[in-house]
């Protein structure tokens, strides 16, 4: 085996500098390490990855062949653990959808993250979050910039799926 500059060992695949590489070594420190940054919502609450995924070569195997720069691994049921048929790679953007910190408002039965509601309809982050921490609702919430509030308004919005 061959060594890096810093002495360590380098792993057969040559990939232990790649991003893909560190989104496979932050998954598994995640689940496995309770020193690790967000041990508290992945390893603490049972979710694991699969036995196949312990080796990155096999992880390479499964999910390299749809990496691109600048997306992030992300598991389509959140309750679910890590493992080829429960992950995909997303934008970071996207995949910040689902955090469990996000405020999500229903408006005519959809329902999406308010930085969700603030990019479908132009909106700032200001605008959307003290509209909301007024407890405006509804169409009052994503109303167009300046439009004053009419009770009753749908203020000319025609809601669609957004996602």
């Amino acid at each position: 085996m061959q060594r890096g500059a810093d002495g360590r060992y380098l792993p057969k695949h040559g990939m232990y500098q790649t991003r893909i590489y560190h989104i496979w070594e932050g998954m598994k420190a995640r689940c496995d390490r309770p020193s690790c940054n967000g041990y508290e919502y992945y390893g603490a609450k049972g979710i694991r990855y699969c036995e196949r995924w312990a080796s990155f070569e096999n992880f390479y195997e499964d999910m390299g062949v749809l990496y691109k720069e600048g997306l992030s691994l992300e598991r389509i049921d959140t309750s679910n653990n890590y493992s080829p048929d429960n992950c995909k790679w997303v934008l970071l953007k996207d995949q910040s959808h689902n955090k469990t910190s996000n405020v999500l408002v229903t408006i005519e039965g959809l329902t999406y993250c308010l930085s969700q509601w603030r990019d479908k309809f132009g909106l700032t982050n200001s605008m959307v979050y003290k509209r909301y921490a007024r407890g405006e609702v509804g169409y009052h919430l994503i109303r167009p910039k300046g439009a004053k509030l009419l009770e009753g308004s749908t203020y000319g919005i025609i809601l669609e799926d957004c996602s």
